[in-house]
């Protein structure tokens, strides 16, 4: 259960990537946030891990 918001995370990062990428917007603001939520999510992701 722990996994949860982590892995919900990463998979909205990737959706405003994805949808800011479809409306052709290379470079914009979706592009970021949705990389640093992916990068938040993985990073949670990694360090939940146990030992």
């Amino acid at each position: 259960m722990r996994r949860v918001l982590p892995l919900l995370t990463v998979v909205l990062g990737a959706a405003v990537v994805v949808r800011t990428l479809v409306a052709g917007v290379g470079g914009g603001v979706g592009l970021v946030l949705g990389l640093l939520l992916v990068a938040a999510g993985g990073a949670r992701l990694y360090l939940d891990r146990s030992p």
